[in-house]
């Protein structure tokens, strides 16, 4: 229970299975980070990197949240929506997250698909500007239902995503 699965990327690494029937079994106990509230969620934030190097405006792919599915199951969804402090809602399309695994959600020009430039899993903001503000903003994560399933600030002074 000290830490969770994290996949970067769409294939299974050596020990996967191994590694989920620990995390299952850690989770279902609340041992470790399991017992913190922020872990009984489906997802929770890894990174969130709000202000892209250089113009934000032509370097968009560079701002993204990095998100991972903790739960047992693969996560569908389809329908589930995030936005940011000024209102801006992005509707994820029909994509399925292994569990463990993480995607990213950029900022940029592009289709939902396995394989963002680093090879991750990623959902394209379509946004033809930034979307997240360089001295800080708000993420929040509904559900297909509408149900926040959570919400992080980015703070560049803590140069931290939450």
């Amino acid at each position: 229970g000290v830490a969770y699965v994290f996949v970067v990327g769409t294939g299974k690494p050596a020990g996967y299975e191994a590694l989920m029937a620990a995390q299952k079994e850690a989770r279902e106990a609340r041992r470790g980070v399991w017992a913190d509230a922020r872990y009984q969620r489906p997802v929770t934030v890894t990174s969130f990197h709000g202000n892209a190097p250089g113009n934000d405006s032509k370097n968009l792919d560079r701002e993204y949240l990095r998100l991972v599915n903790l739960s047992a199951d693969a996560l569908d969804l389809e329908g589930w929506s995030m936005t940011n402090s000024r209102g801006d809602r992005l509707v994820f399309p029909k994509i399925t997250i292994p569990p463990g695994f993480t995607f990213k959600v950029v900022s940029g020009k592009r289709e939902a698909r396995a394989g963002a430039s680093d090879g991750s899993i990623a959902v394209y903001w379509d946004s033809d500007r930034e979307v997240w503000r360089n001295h800080g903003d708000r993420a929040v994560l509904y559900d297909k239902n509408g149900n926040e399933v959570l919400s992080r600030t980015y703070s560049p002074r803590t140069r931290r995503g939450w």
